[in-house]
C-alpha cells in the first residue's frame, strides 16, 4: 500500500502544526497584551491606594508646614477607635447602613 500524498498548488508551503512550546509562548503574549493593561490599572488605581491606606492606619501623622511626620503606633489607632471612642460604633453602623 502506498501512503496518500497530498497535492499542493505550486508555490504554496505546507504549514506545520504549532508545537506546544510555540503555543505556550503565544498564549503568554496574548495574556500580556490583553491582561497587562488591566493588571497595571488594578495595581495602580486599586491595590496601591488600598495598601497605602492600610499602612497609614497604623501610624500617627502630624503635619508641620510642608512636611508630614510619620510615627508608627501599630494597633493603637484601632484600639482607640473600638474601645476608647464612645461614638465610633454608631458612626460605623451609620456608614455600613
Amino acid at each position: 500500500m502506498r501512503a496518500a500524498v497530498r497535492a499542493t498548488p505550486a508555490g504554496m508551503r505546507i504549514r506545520r502544526p504549532a508545537t506546544k512550546g510555540a503555543m505556550h509562548r503565544r498564549r503568554v503574549w496574548e495574556f500580556l497584551l490583553f491582561g497587562g493593561p488591566w493588571i497595571l490599572g488594578f495595581a495602580l488605581f486599586e491595590a496601591y491606594p488600598l495598601v497605602q491606606s492600610l499602612w497609614i492606619s497604623f501610624a500617627k501623622l502630624s503635619f508641620s508646614g510642608k512636611a508630614v511626620k510619620f510615627l508608627f503606633v501599630g494597633l493603637k489607632n484601632y484600639h482607640d477607635a473600638f474601645f476608647v471612642d464612645t461614638h465610633f460604633s454608631s458612626y460605623l453602623l451609620q456608614a455600613v447602613i
